[in-house]
């Protein structure tokens, strides 16, 4: 099972999911959200997917292999990726050894931008693509779709007021909800944005600490709810533990600050040299 989503902002989209394969008893870490190290031409791309894996990967390979190898325009982007799921659908699937041919569907999530600049999310259902205007949640994490539509904000349909840093942070929230939940869910958060200019993002540094926060968080909030909304709670009483969770965040922001000058400090400078050489440092730290 797996957990993927997509979240449009309003300077990009976040692409997210888990990296837990599970057979029975058995589980392995798998990549089910791929970024392209070198494109030839001027689209970037990112992919997660899930359902059957191997249609994931036939489908990935393919799309990647045809927007890298041409300098393509928005148009030309959609239509190779919805040939490819076309390919696979009839001459492929149709074939493969199944009595059911439910056990080998999957969905695709694929953010991308085009030679011509910002492209989209697009979600897919069998060989049909669909623009995303706002998110989308696939897989086995539809049972954090109730959290997606809480926390995602928007002015407009059209206008998302969620910005990629955000997004990011919000993404690693339903994963984490996701591996509560749900046993075959799991492995490390896989999570990267996309830029209007192309430029990708890869939030390998931060998830630990956000996960360990979101723990910490919902211990310290759920605390306070009760005494709250309970009666025969004293006020002095819920005024101490109010006390207790409003220091507990001023702490862990003041963490998030120092780390992320810290990171500044230390890996920028690294990051821009590499990318000097025309590599993306991000892109390799996702490996």
């Amino acid at each position: 099972m797996t957990i993927a989503a997509g979240f449009v902002c309003r300077d990009g989209i976040v692409l997210c999911a888990d990296s837990q394969e599970s057979v029975g008893d058995y589980k392995w870490p798998v990549k089910k959200l791929v970024i392209p190290k070198t494109m030839m031409g001027k689209a970037r791309i990112m992919i997660a997917g899930a359902g059957f894996g191997p249609a994931i990967d036939t489908a990935t390979q393919k799309i990647l292999t045809r927007v890298s190898m041409h300098q393509l325009n928005y148009e030309e982007t959609l239509r190779n990726i919805e040939e490819v799921l076309r390919e696979i659908h009839e001459r492929d699937l149709a074939f493969y050894p199944t009595r059911n041919q439910e056990d080998v569907q999957f969905q695709l999530l694929i953010a991308f931008t085009a030679s011509e600049g910002y492209g989209g999310l697009f979600s897919t259902s069998g060989s049909l693509v669909k623009r995303v205007e706002n998110f989308e949640v696939i897989g086995s994490g539809m049972v954090t779709n109730f959290f997606a539509h809480s926390l995602y904000r928007k002015n407009s349909w059209d206008n998302p007021l969620l910005s990629l840093s955000e997004g990011k942070v919000l993404a690693a929230y339903l994963i984490h909800l996701a591996k509560l939940q749900l046993s075959s869910i799991g492995g490390r958060s896989q999570i990267a944005a996309i830029d209007k200019d192309g430029a990708i993002q890869v939030a390998d540094w931060d998830v630990p600490n956000w996960e360990r926060f979101f723990s910490e968080f919902q211990w310290l909030s759920g605390n306070v709810m009760l005494d709250c909304a309970d009666p025969a709670s004293s006020l002095e009483a819920f005024n101490s533990r109010l006390d207790v969770f409003v220091g507990a965040m001023k702490a862990m922001k003041e963490g998030f600050i120092r780390d992320r000058a810290e990171w500044e400090r230390v890996w920028r400078p690294i990051q821009e040299t590499v990318n000097r050489k025309g590599v993306n440092a991000e892109e390799v730290n996702a490996e």
